[in-house]
């Protein structure tokens, strides 16, 4: 009989796996066309291209916020949903307050939106809400509005401070 992994074992486990997505994408230098590559699919290879990095993002960013979810509600699986405004919106109020004020301090500044002065953590997932389901058949994708960025600086704020939570909060205490 399988043994049933904790809610904390799963939620790291899942935030392992938006890591290792997003130090793929970090490490992988995306638009360099190797020459068989252009000789096969032209000018199509640089489209397709464009979207791979956001759309692994988009993963990366919908497990890290599965794995904030695991780790608020105790449940041993992650929700089955990929919409970003969905499981942000899933996570208790203290996470969401808590990564929105270091979204807030850490990433919104160097991504300023002049339209909306007060955008937020829930502003950035719902202008990617379906990142990675809508941008993984790129070929389908007519136009989109990309910014690997921004999306992989705040994967990256997702991630470091699920680490901050697990190290400082869920660490057994000093004996």
């Amino acid at each position: 009989m399988a043994r049933t992994k904790s809610p904390l074992t799963m939620a790291i486990d899942v935030a392992c796996s938006s890591k290792a997505i997003l130090q793929q994408v970090q490490a992988v230098n995306t638009h360099d066309l190797f020459k068989a590559q252009a000789d096969f699919c032209g000018s199509s290879m640089l489209r397709a291209q464009t979207f791979v990095p956001p759309m692994l993002l988009g993963l990366s960013l919908e497990l890290a916020l599965k794995a904030w979810t695991i780790l608020d509600g105790s449940k041993n699986e992650p929700p089955r949903e990929h919409d970003l405004s969905k499981l942000f919106a899933s996570t208790s109020d203290t996470t969401q307050n808590r990564l929105n004020l270091r979204y807030q301090n850490e990433v919104a500044p160097f991504y300023p939106n002049f339209l909306n002065l007060n955008y937020g953590l829930e502003d950035m997932l719902v202008g990617i809400r379906h990142a990675f389901v809508e941008w993984r058949y790129s070929y389908e994708v007519e136009t989109a509005r990309l910014d690997s960025n921004h999306m992989r600086a705040t994967a990256e704020m997702l991630l470091s401070e699920f680490e901050d939570c697990i190290l400082v909060e869920k660490a057994p205490p000093a004996t």
